[in-house]
């Protein structure tokens, strides 16, 4: 499952648009593949064409970017929120998906009717326990935990040659003072992407694939897609 698109160096900011020294991104080069462009499939208003959020796009992207198939696979969403992953795994051919997150009511009726759908709401994902493991995909989107306290949960559940992709939003990952108004100041873009990539090293992945979400949040926030696989583990 997935591509070898986590055998990119890694010391520094890979992210498109940011500049860094030595490093090349991982993406749809290393997985033989263009990306298509997800843009299309959203309206003017910010709604998916496609999927019950706009998240389903930026998903969608994520998975052919590294090429990655989840057709009939096990996988968890931690963060789900309306079900915008939820919705793209399931119809990108997910046998399962256990969907994961603190708010109450407000996964998609229409999904959380889905048998293929396990929902546990009012559930914070660092307190989750699957009720089967290992799964063969993790994604994540959880804004205000950080990656140094989600991702050793997710490690734990996937097994060998699945695979993570984690939506990682700046802005979240900053110290108060890298901060203006919700945003991630400019000039410490570059330094909060390398702190992040810096906490994926240390959890023991010198290797992994990164690109910027061509899609990205609110307030015009920059989102990139960290991709890892038990294979790139040092």
């Amino acid at each position: 499952m997935g591509a070898e698109a986590a055998g990119v160096e890694a010391a520094g900011v890979v992210a498109a648009g940011v500049e860094a020294a030595g490093v090349e991104a991982a993406g749809a080069e290393a997985a033989g593949a263009e990306a298509a462009e997800p843009s299309s499939r959203v309206l003017a208003t910010g709604r998916s064409q496609i999927y019950v959020s706009r998240g389903g796009d930026k998903l969608a992207f994520a998975l052919e970017y590294f090429g990655v198939d989840p057709s009939e696979r096990l996988a968890i969403d931690l963060g789900s929120n309306v079900g915008g992953f939820v919705d793209c795994l399931l119809r990108h051919g997910a046998s399962r998906v256990w969907s994961v997150d603190t708010s109450y009511g407000t996964l998609d009726w229409g999904l959380r009717n889905d048998p293929r759908v396990s929902v546990h709401e009012r559930t914070n994902a660092l307190h989750f326990e699957p009720e089967q493991r290992p799964v063969d995909l993790i994604t994540i989107d959880v804004g205000w935990t950080g990656q140094r306290r989600v991702l050793p949960r997710a490690i734990d559940w996937v097994r060998s040659g699945g695979c993570i992709l984690s939506l990682v939003k700046p802005q979240y990952e900053a110290q108060r003072s890298e901060l203006q108004k919700g945003k991630v100041r400019p000039e410490f873009l570059e330094t909060v992407l390398q702190r992040v990539q810096e906490g994926v090293c240390d959890l023991g992945f010198p290797q992994f694939g990164w690109v910027e979400s061509p899609l990205g949040g609110g307030k015009r926030n920059r989102e990139f897609w960290l991709y890892l696989t038990p294979r790139t583990i040092g």
